[in-house]
């Protein structure tokens, strides 16, 4: 392998090391949330990894230093982020600084904009250490109607998995997208010798639903028309990844200040136009 290939070379993931079955149960931290459909789970700790890697480069890392010209997208590198290394992959660049770009932290399922004089080549060294970060999805719930998860579901969710050990027992394996669905338990939360799971107790608490009942419909109608027929499952693990979407803190930012829909994700939702909204407007104004 040459030192370009090298440098654009896909690395190892920890899904691959090992031979998932469903009900194995599994010590995990979640490291990365966008919703309860799509974050990023750990099941090895990475303290001494990450102490090797920050080692290495505060003694190495001016030699290692990347050039603007040696730059492409999907390139492995390293980021120097609050005083700390993290592994990662060049993503996008910026259109309007080419001296920002923004890298997906594999090891821990986030991506992020770092500038220029944070970025270094990933010694070969490191090829080798699998990704740590795993795709994961609370299994058998979905959205209330089946469009995009609340905010209020997301930040409940981190609520109760932040900072934790959780128990995770896979329920299905999407071998192909790399992806675990799986029942979160908690076992501080231990009640009469049983451990209600995670996905019960948004669902218990009315941020969710079970998958295969039918969706509750929201009170009077919107002029936005979904595109996709299950929304929670959109925007794609490969989309966030890859920086092609918006993050939940930016979205959630941008509605607050009334940014249609349709302009935040234009794959997802379409404008239904003015004729069929007011429409729906006047059958709700004879209803009443």
């Amino acid at each position: 392998m040459d030192e370009s290939s090298e440098y654009e070379a896909d690395l190892p993931n920890f899904f691959d090391k090992n031979s998932w079955k469903v009900d194995e149960i599994y010590r995990v931290s979640i490291e990365n949330i966008y919703d309860p459909s799509k974050f990023w789970i750990r099941f090895a700790p990475v303290d001494v990894f990450q102490k090797h890697l920050w080692d290495f480069y505060n003694t190495e890392g001016e030699s290692l230093s990347l050039k603007l010209s040696e730059i492409s997208v999907g390139m492995n590198c390293v980021a120097l982020i609050s005083n700390l290394y993290y592994r990662g992959k060049i993503v996008r660049t910026n259109i309007q600084d080419n001296r920002m770009f923004q890298i997906f932290l594999y090891d821990f399922g986030m991506v992020t904009k770092v500038g220029l004089s944070q970025l270094y080549h990933l010694d070969k060294r490191y090829y080798e250490i699998p990704a740590f970060a795993v795709r994961a999805m609370l299994a058998n719930i979905n959205t209330l109607d089946h469009e995009m998860w609340d905010q209020r579901a997301v930040n409940r969710f981190q609520e109760l998995t932040s900072g934790k050990t959780l128990i995770a027992q896979i329920a299905h394996v999407h071998g192909k997208r790399k992806i675990l669905e799986i029942d979160l338990l908690d076992t501080s939360l231990q009640q009469k010798g049983k451990i209600p799971t995670i996905n019960y107790r948004l669902v218990c608490e009315g941020f969710a639903k079970i998958a295969w009942h039918p969706p509750i419909k929201k009170n009077g109608n919107s002029p936005f028309k979904p595109l996709k027929k299950y929304l929670y499952l959109y925007p794609s693990f490969e989309m966030i990844e890859n920086g092609l979407t918006p993050s939940q803190e930016y979205m959630t930012e941008q509605l607050a200040y009334s940014i249609p829909w349709d302009v935040l994700f234009p794959n997802f939702y379409q404008y239904q136009g003015t004729t069929e909204f007011l429409k729906s407007l006047l059958n709700i104004v004879e209803f009443v």
